[in-house]
């Protein structure tokens, strides 16, 4: 996993190979999960997953908080940055690390 950035505003980059799951949807689908990110007290953290490696398109992404879940979190960002590209942008306003869950949909082209 290639780590960026300061200490509150990373980004991480993932790739296939960082999935912990790997969950095939039929017709070239595959559901890719990304467990126990951190997210820092009052920080963000964007993940950027790419595609680029096997050579597969994202087509969804998304996220949960994985602990204390009774306290707020947001997404400001979920796009595909590039047709192999996809960004999830966290922000944690909590005064408590925290970890995620962050999952994208991918298809394979061939």
């Amino acid at each position: 996993m290639k780590r960026k950035g300061t200490k509150r505003g990373k980004v991480i980059t993932l790739t296939t190979k960082h999935a912990r799951t790997k969950q095939d949807l039929g017709n070239g689908f595959t559901r890719l999960e990304f467990l126990n990110l951190p997210i820092p007290a009052r920080g963000f953290r964007t993940f950027r997953f790419s595609g680029m490696e096997r050579n597969v398109i994202p087509i969804s992404g998304g996220w949960f908080i994985t602990n204390d879940t009774t306290q707020d979190a947001w997404v400001t960002a979920n796009y595909p940055q590039t047709s192999r590209t996809w960004i999830i942008t966290m922000l944690n306003p909590t005064k408590v690390n925290r970890t995620t869950q962050f999952f994208v949909i991918v298809k394979n082209p061939s």
